[in-house]
């Protein structure tokens, strides 16, 4: 009996560490406003338009395989 009382307090130290890991992702960031989503919005179609902008400057074709590239390139940059 008493081994089987210390083998669970040892199981239950050992995987205490887990359920307080599983806490740290509970506070997770609030939703979004409608607001925030459409400002979001006008920012990606702004950098979109620039980035078609700066390929036609390149003369590289719509649905070429380099304009698709630069586009992917352009669109992921960090500003």
């Amino acid at each position: 009996m008493n081994r089987l009382l210390a083998a669970l307090c040892c199981l239950m130290l050992a995987s205490s560490p887990f359920a307080v890991a599983q806490d740290k992702g509970a506070a997770k960031k609030a939703p979004m406003t409608e607001k925030e989503q459409a400002d979001k919005k006008k920012a990606m179609t702004n950098q979109a338009g620039m980035c078609a902008q700066k390929s036609q400057q390149n003369n590289l074709k719509p649905g070429s395989k380099e304009h698709h590239q630069f586009m992917n390139q352009c669109l992921h940059e960090k500003k």
